[in-house]
């Protein structure tokens, strides 16, 4: 006679092992939970809070100024960074800290707490395009932040191009972090526009195509 007693039928056998799978499921779940729970909550940064300057202190433009736009790498909310002294030509994001809204809408939001347009402006307007936002480390314990943008001088009536330039500006930063780059790219943004308005005046001043 065929012995039987140490057999278990597939429907034993499948009922423990699919509640041993349930199981599973449920503690794995509870770990995915935990696990985002403890994760460290993300940083969010901006300018900081705007300041208006007083009527002499602001920024004279005797043409207009068009929206600022950017690089489409740069229409995001990623905080960048380079490692210059391992690779110049790679860029790296803050895993935990971004950017409140992307770089040519701070700088937009900044240009208008600076800006006074003249009583009467000139017949061009001016274009800046953010190429460059970044906080380059040319050591591990040293970083600035770096803006550059391209400016272009245009005949409102005719849209031509009337003159272009590439402006630059960098800040040191005072930590080698998200944080301190958030501060070095503000403080070189600023700068930044300024030489921008000082080009775009000194330009339109020139050209004669400005004036009719």
């Amino acid at each position: 006679m065929l012995d039987l007693t140490g057999y278990q039928s597939e429907e034993t056998f499948g009922a423990p092992m699919r509640y041993f799978i349930l199981v599973l499921l449920i503690i794995s779940q509870v770990a995915c939970v935990g696990s985002s729970k403890t994760r460290p909550n993300l940083a969010t940064y901006d300018f900081g809070l705007a300041v208006q300057p007083n009527p002499d202190q602001r920024l004279i433009a005797k043409i207009g100024v068009e929206e600022i736009t950017a690089a489409e790498s740069l229409n995001y909310q990623q905080m960048r960074y380079r490692l210059n002294y391992e690779n110049t030509s790679r860029i790296l994001f803050y895993a935990d800290s971004r950017w409140s809204s992307a770089p040519p809408e701070l700088l937009s939001s900044k240009l208008n707490t600076m800006l006074q347009l003249s009583q009467q402006p000139l017949n061009c307007s001016l274009k800046l395009k953010l190429q460059v936002f970044d906080q380059v480390f040319t050591s591990p314990a040293t970083s600035e932040g770096v803006v550059q943008m391209s400016v272009v001088l245009v005949d409102k009536k005719t849209r031509k191009v009337l003159s272009t330039d590439l402006i630059s500006a960098s800040v040191a930063a005072t930590t080698p972090n998200a944080a301190g780059g958030a501060s070095a790219l503000s403080q070189a943004s600023e700068n930044a526009l300024v030489k921008a308005i000082s080009w775009a005046n000194a330009q339109a001043e020139q050209n004669p195509l400005c004036h009719i």
